[in-house]
């Protein structure tokens, strides 16, 4: 067509595809799937590769990566102070691979892969302050690779995986130019001649210098042998040095492009560079063994320092900006190594509290799994150590706890790389220099092979086949598990991981997979239907969380604040986190998860255990409560008690039902003052330091704030009013004379005079009641609960002691406490005669003061509810039980008690004063009688304390 009608014709098309492409920005702009929050883990630190690391001007540190969350570090506490979040999905969307910050600390310019493939990557430009996202600058095609600010802020240039930079106009917040020209990813471009020009470097092994204001090439360096993947320019502009996988690090003039000369070569590939802020030095930090960023000096290109510590590849740099401290970001659990830059002292580590899994295995038996976090020294298809274990239900058996390990006696199982005549082998292969290839051998000759690339993980991590021999499953780079046939041809995916999968394992029978991740997680699988059945974390502190896709978990007292949803509220918004712990009394279904187990189907435990009605679509409407502490600061001193602690909460549709406060482990019960957006707390203070935790709740959960405030003028003494003390003791069961038990009442009576003779002088008052043989009253349900009544009397300067023995069971999902006349009928437990723990511990809760807990319920065979120590702990509720989930409580003639109880007054006695200071604190108490009772019971039962809050205090003196 030619004239006007082909112009008109032409135009309605245009027009026609302008309205596609708006509507396309439109629908890219509404979340998918925007009716199911991600669950996501959060360890408190990065849990993938770190691929960007800047200082603020304040001097704190910015990260991100891989794991898709920005954290702003505190440097002194080494704590993340808070995080920002932005729209992301499953897979590789989301992923952050660039930062840059504004000189005037405003903008914080935030790239990376925001979609899975190609298609719209836009740079989000956050308000620093507040964290709100201000502005979507659209024009990459592919990822945002690197990002960097002009000197005097005007403008924003951005490298892209498409081949090109763009150089974006600040003020406007819009497109100002496009830089085209590489044959392959840019991988980073920085500022030069003052902003009027950038210089960029690609995988295509060159760099180029390109003039801002007309986009034309100034001059294209060539050297390199390989990708090029990191630039730096020195202060004062004058020099550019570049460098990448060919380890060389070149240096350009800044205002022509001509060669200077090779600083040096460093006999492995760099992945990023810094020049020191006096430009004496250039920091760079490796890709390859031995993993030791290196301190170049400028003048003679010999090494000034070489950083020892990091153990796997350091994938980022950064330099203060008062030239004081480096980061650099890497190694096996993603650590952010601080150090002095003049004399390279490693000042600090940040790091969260998870770990990479590197091994993992099946009992021979089946029913119980292990792992370890201990790096592999020779990866793909080496075994590293085993290092701990968890039991998986069986029968009516609980799930139950991570253990350390220990010697077995039968070696693990773990993944098996032959199989009759065939056998697997890895090799390198591919454009990147990874062990690409997984060869099929038959006889020696090979028969299929697999080869991964950029797209599906890179590299075989980890192979093996199933018991059958029939199939294949390798784990590669970013999260990628897939399962194949023997001729290499790809059967499907185990979709979950998010970071490189490390090791795997198929139980004896075949059903079930076991795999461990970069990510800090154990995932188990349905062989067949690649369902993920359940995912573990277990922290470097002991913590762990174990839950189901659709997020029903288990966990330990503080597991479920390492696991929550991400609501994604459009890709010009910032994403919200909720934790597991604010929705626990939604989410928290150890029977659900022990069900999943079972069946190993998530699905298939939902359709036979009825879930709560509550729906995570919720979450995009309402949420738990959401407020700030304005004041007193954190860590801050006051000079008088009471203290007013000011709180600003968010407007939203749930009111707030309640506010609890406990200070120093003691709850105060305190009446909040003002507006619904803003309330007042008058607290009343101990001398010294004082721990106060804040929780709102309403009627979607919970959120918690915690706050240090010194009151100074001297310590003044403790203030202990009424001490009040229940023992519980149950060994004659009227309906169940075969559940009679030999010692529970005596426990409970020297228990009972044991806590008053040493607790009871440290109060100015005891209240206290023995519910037991030969006690004030028998231990029915009537006279237990009434006595519990009791307890809502204390105060906040008393304290609250209930020691309970007899028998516990598990009752669906709830756990029951047996009083001496409880009643079974028609297959149910008549509700009037037994003690559920929940009302138990919602008792509790309102009372006031120190509450202690010294539970020995779990005499019968796997009657333990993980519900009676989480609830408690929750609670900050001081809680020592006899047993945790693995384990019995055992009665022993000899002692004429039940261990547990016998370690109990033993510990009181003294025998826990390990400071000999005539005074017994809850954590001596707590260490005593867990190591008694191991050492008693050869290791067969493993009690449980947990001191909420970590406030110690003195429990009796003798």
């Amino acid at each position: 067509m030619s004239g006007k009608g082909a112009s008109k014709q032409a135009g309605r098309a245009c027009a026609l595809l302008t309205a596609i492409l708006a509507m396309l920005l439109i629908c890219l702009a509404i979340p998918a799937r925007a009716a199911e929050p991600l669950l996501q883990l959060d360890t408190g630190g990065h849990m993938s590769l770190i691929r960007s690391l800047l200082f603020t001007r304040s001097g704190q540190l910015i990260s991100a990566g891989d794991d898709k969350v920005i954290r702003v570090w505190d440097m002194e506490s080494g704590l993340t102070l808070r995080t920002l979040r932005g729209h992301s999905l499953e897979g590789a969307s989301g992923k952050i691979y660039a930062l840059a910050l504004s000189p005037d600390g405003r903008y914080l310019a935030v790239g990376g892969r925001m979609r899975d493939g190609a298609g719209d990557h836009p740079v989000r430009i956050y308000d620093f302050a507040s964290g709100h996202i201000v502005a979507l600058l659209r024009g990459h095609s592919d990822a945002v690779l690197h990002l960097d600010f002009s000197p005097d802020g005007t403008k924003l240039a951005s490298a892209s995986a498409d081949d090109t930079a763009i150089v974006w106009d600040i003020a406007n917040l819009g497109f100002l130019r496009r830089f085209s020209g590489h044959g392959g990813d840019v991988n980073a471009v920085r500022f030069v001649q003052s902003g009027g020009a950038i210089a960029t470097v690609s995988d295509d092994n060159t760099a180029r210098l390109w003039r801002v204001s007309d986009g034309r090439v100034i001059a294209s360096m060539t050297g390199h042998l390989d990708k090029v993947l990191s630039i730096a320019v020195a202060p004062g502009g004058r020099v550019i040095a570049t460098a990448g996988f060919d380890g060389a690090i070149r240096l350009w003039e800044a205002a022509t492009g001509k060669a200077i000369r090779v600083l040096a070569y460093t006999g492995v590939e760099i992945m990023g560079i810094e020049f020191t802020r006096d430009g004496a030095a250039v920091l760079s930090v490796p890709g390859g063994k031995p993993y030791s960023p290196r301190l170049i000096d400028f003048a003679t290109g010999k090494d000034r320092q070489v950083h020892e510590g990091h153990d796997n590849i350091v994938s980022a740099v950064a330099i203060s900006r008062d030239g004081r401290y480096s980061a650099t970001a890497g190694g096996s659990n993603n650590e952010i190594h601080i150090r002095d830059v003049a004399s390279g002292t490693l000042l600090r580590k940040l790091a969260g509290d998870g770990r990479s899994v590197w091994s993992v295995g099946f009992s021979p038996d089946g029913r119980s799994i292990a792992w370890g976090n201990t790096p592999a020294a020779n990866a793909p298809f080496d075994m590293g150590v085993l290092e701990y274990v968890l039991r998986l239900p069986e029968g009516d058996g609980p799930v139950g706890e991570p253990r350390p390990l220990g010697v077995e006696k039968k070696p693990f199982l773990r993944a098996v790389a032959q199989k009759g005549t065939l056998t697997l082998k890895h090799r390198p292969g591919g454009n990147f220099g990874y062990f690409a290839n997984l060869d099929v051998l038959s006889g020696g000759k090979t028969v299929a092979s697999i080869e991964r690339g950029e797209h599906d993980g890179y590299a075989h991590n980890a192979y093996g086949f199933t018991p059958d021999g029939r199939t294949i499953i390798a784990g590669g780079g970013h999260g990628f598990l897939t399962a194949y046939d023997l001729n290499g041809r790809r059967l499907g995916e185990f979709v979950g991981h998010t970071g490189d999968v490390w090791a795997l394992a198929v139980s004896p029978d075949g059903k079930l997979l076991l795999s461990g991740s970069d990510d800090q997680t154990v995932r188990l699988w349905n062989v067949a239907s690649r369902e993920n059945i359940a995912t573990l974390f277990h922290s470097s502190t002991g913590e762990w969380v174990l839950w189901t896709p659709q997020g029903y978990y288990s966990a330990s007292p503080e597991g479920d604040a390492h696991v929550g949803w991400q609501i994604n509220r459009g890709e010009d918004r910032a994403a919200k986190f909720v934790t597991a712990a604010q929705l626990k009394t939604h989410f928290y279904r150890p029977d659900i998860v022990r069900e999943a187990l079972k069946q190993s189907s998530a699905r298939g435990a939902l359709q036979r255990i009825k879930a709560g009605s509550f729906s995570l679509e919720e979450l995009f409407r309402r949420s738990p409560p959401e407020f700030a502490v304005l004041t007193p600061a954190p860590r801050s001193s006051v000079t008088q008690s009471p203290v007013d602690v000011r709180l600003r909460f968010e407007d939203g549709p749930e009111p707030v039902d309640a506010i609890d406060v406990v200070i120093n482990g003691r709850r105060v019960a305190v009446a909040a003052q003002g507006s619904a957006s803003e309330r007042v707390l008058t607290l009343p203070l101990e001398a010294g330091a004082n721990r106060i935790r804040i929780e709102a709740r309403n009627a979607v959960g919970r959120t918690k704030r915690e706050i240090s405030v010194f009151l100074r003028g001297g310590v003044a003494p403790e203030r202990r009013g009424t001490l009040h003390v229940v023992s519980i003791g149950v060994d004659d069961y009227t309906n169940f004379p075969d559940r009679s038990l030999r010692f529970a009442g005596t426990d409970a009576r020297e228990v009972h005079r044991r806590l008053i003779a040493g607790a009871g002088p440290l109060h100015e008052r005891v209240a206290s009641l023995l519910l037991a043989r030969n006690g004030d009253a028998l231990p029915t349900a009537e006279n237990v609960r009434n006595a519990l009544k009791q307890l809502q009397k204390a105060g906040p300067d008393d304290t609250v002691v209930l020691f309970l023995a007899g028998h516990g069971v598990n009752d669906g999902s709830d756990y029951l406490f047996l009083p001496s006349d409880a009643q079974y009928k028609d297959s149910s437990w008549t509700k009037s005669t037994v003690l559920q723990w929940q009302a138990l511990q919602n008792i509790l809760q309102l009372s006031q003061g120190r509450r202690v807990m010294l539970v020995d319920t779990c005499h019968s065979g796997n009657a333990f509810n993980a519900r009676l120590i989480k609830d408690a702990a929750d609670a900050s509720i001081v809680v020592l039980a006899a047993t945790d989930a693995d384990t019995l409580a055992e009665e022993r003639e000899a002692l004429g008690h039940g261990v547990f109880t016998h370690a109990v007054l033993q510990g009181l006695k003294g025998d826990a004063d390990t400071v000999a200071d005539g005074e017994v604190q809850a954590k001596e108490l707590g260490a005593f009688v867990g190591k008694t009772v191991k050492r008693i019971t050869d290791g067969k039962q493993e009690p449980v304390f947990h001191l909420s809050g970590g406030t110690d205090f003195v429990m009796v003196k003798f």
